[in-house]
């Protein structure tokens, strides 16, 4: 009795080869880079928004109602750490079907050439996060910091 064969056709996500050479098309590994690519960047958008819409809703209330202001202060923390694990991580699953692409016949020349980085790549790695911690999420956590004091000053 085979339990959960595998349909005829398809393969696993990363087979390799005795030699060591991934068994995956150019096209799947293309398919997959943008997928994870376009993970990344939605997660980004999703965390931005929600510490954006969170820190302008603590920054109105922290003088007319400095303890909802310090619970929103402390949700946004969990936002914001959550943002940089979330980013960081889709982050080094895009570098690893990044090496994949780099190695692919048509790619190969365009990918060992970094001067050729995409632009939009490089700026939302700096302002979004992924890698490193962006300036985005430097800005808010200096910002909770600042928040959380005047909010503590305030109710006590």
């Amino acid at each position: 009795m085979e339990r959960n064969t595998p349909a005829e056709g398809t393969r696993t996500v990363d087979e390799t080869t005795s030699e060591g050479m991934s068994t995956l098309s150019d096209r799947d590994i293309l398919a997959e880079f943008s997928h994870q690519d376009a993970l990344l960047q939605a997660y980004r958008q999703q965390f931005l928004v929600a510490e954006t819409f969170t820190a302008a809703v603590a920054a109105t209330t922290v003088f007319s109602n400095p303890t909802i202001a310090l619970a929103l202060a402390f949700l946004g923390i969990i936002i914001l750490v959550g943002w940089i694990l979330v980013t960081r991580s889709r982050a080094r699953v895009l570098y690893y079907w990044d090496k994949k692409l780099r190695v692919l016949r048509g790619f190969r020349e365009v990918f060992d050439r970094k001067d050729l980085e995409p632009s939009a790549t490089m700026w939302a790695r700096l302002w979004l996060g992924g890698d490193p911690i962006g300036v985005f999420q430097l800005a808010f956590g200096g910002f909770w910091a600042f928040l959380i004091s005047v909010a503590l000053e305030a109710v006590l």
